[in-house]
C-alpha cells in the first residue's frame, strides 16, 4: 500500500509511453535499478507486468505502482496488444512498498481524466505546471485511498467498537 503519510519530495516528470504495433508479442526488460517510483495508468491496450515473480495483467483503467531501487529485481513487460500508458515518476519522503501493486479503476473515469490532465499540463510546461502536476498526483493518491482503503479499520478502533457491535447484535 502507498503510505497515507507520504509527501512527494520530487515529481521528475509525467510521461506517456506508446507501444507500437511491432512491439506486440515481445518482452521488454527494464533496468534492474530505477531511480524513482512509478505510478502508471493504462489508457489503451494490454500487457502483463512481471516483477519479483509476481505477474499481473494490465488493461485500460489499471493503475500500477512500481517501486524504485529494484537491484536484482527485474521488471518485464509482455505486450499483448498495442499498449499506451501515462506515468508519474516520483520520489517520496518515506520508504514505500517494495512490492508492485495494481488497482482496477475501469469503472472510474475520474482517474483517467486526472492522469490525462497531468500529462497535458506537464507537456505544456507553462508557468506553474510543476505545482499543478503535483496537485494532480495527490488527487490520484486520494482516489486510490478513497476507492481501496475506505473500508479499512485498524484493529485498535475495531476493538473499541466491538462491545457496541455485540450489543446491537
Amino acid at each position: 500500500m502507498l503510505s497515507d503519510k507520504m509527501n512527494l519530495t520530487d515529481l521528475y516528470c509525467v510521461w506517456p509511453f506508446y507501444c507500437k504495433r511491432n512491439f506486440v508479442g515481445t518482452r521488454q526488460h527494464y533496468a534492474d535499478t530505477r531511480r524513482y517510483h512509478e505510478l502508471i495508468y493504462v489508457t489503451d491496450g494490454e500487457c502483463t507486468s512481471t516483477y519479483k515473480g509476481k505477474t499481473v495483467k494490465n488493461s485500460p483503467g489499471t493503475v500500477q505502482f512500481l517501486p524504485k531501487d529494484t537491484v536484482g529485481n527485474k521488471h518485464y513487460i509482455d505486450f499483448i496488444s498495442q499498449y499506451n500508458c501515462i506515468t508519474f515518476y516520483f520520489d517520496s519522503d518515506v520508504p514505500l512498498s517494495e512490492e508492485m501493486m495494481t488497482y482496477d479503476f475501469t469503472n472510474n473515469s475520474k482517474i483517467k481524466a486526472i492522469f490525462e490532465r497531468a500529462l497535458q499540463i506537464w507537456g505544456r510546461g507553462e508557468t506553474g505546471y510543476y505545482h499543478h502536476a503535483v496537485s494532480l498526483f495527490y488527487s490520484v493518491l486520494y482516489e486510490i485511498e478513497k476507492n481501496y482503503f475506505s473500508g479499512y479499520m485498524d484493529s485498535g478502533a475495531e476493538r473499541r467498537i466491538e462491545p457496541a457491535v455485540e450489543y446491537i447484535h
